[in-house]
């Protein structure tokens, strides 16, 4: 066992900082990795949702209710709090400040918003993050 982590760790330190990778211009992993200024701690809140939303909660299905039909929303938000708000084109439904989609009138389906080819991938949401920017962690 012991020959392999060492074996494993010999891989992630080739793979981290010795290996260029074409995708980030030939720099390794460890040339671009900057640490998070936010600090985590450990406790997962629940966005809160303005009074003018409706709340429905995700169920183990990955289903909520809606005006009598069950909508799929995701699985990967089974037990939490979704909010719906209407709009001209029906409702609006989002997690926290994040648009997941809009259920139109008369519609029993999630409409994903398309996709904006520029601005995909990592992005700095520290704004949108419910426990917000923390001070940056100290080097030791």
């Amino acid at each position: 066992m012991r020959e392999q982590l060492k074996r494993l760790r010999s891989f992630q330190r080739l793979y981290n900082e010795e290996r260029p990778h074409q995708s980030l211009d030939n720099a390794t992993p460890a040339d671009c990795y900057q640490a998070s200024s936010r600090r985590f701690d450990g406790v997962l809140r629940k966005p809160e949702y303005a009074d003018d939303r409706d709340v429905r909660s995700v169920r183990q299905n990955g289903e909520i209710k809606w005006l009598g039909n069950t909508i799929y929303i995701s699985e990967a938000l089974i037990g939490e709090p979704v909010g719906l708000a209407e709009d001209q084109d029906g409702w609006t439904v989002s997690y926290g400040p994040i648009v997941l989609g809009t259920i139109a009138q008369r519609d029993d389906q999630l409409r994903r918003p398309k996709r904006k080819a520029k601005g995909c991938g990592l992005e700095d949401n520290a704004a949108r993050c419910p426990q917000g920017p923390q001070p940056q962690q100290q080097q030791t």
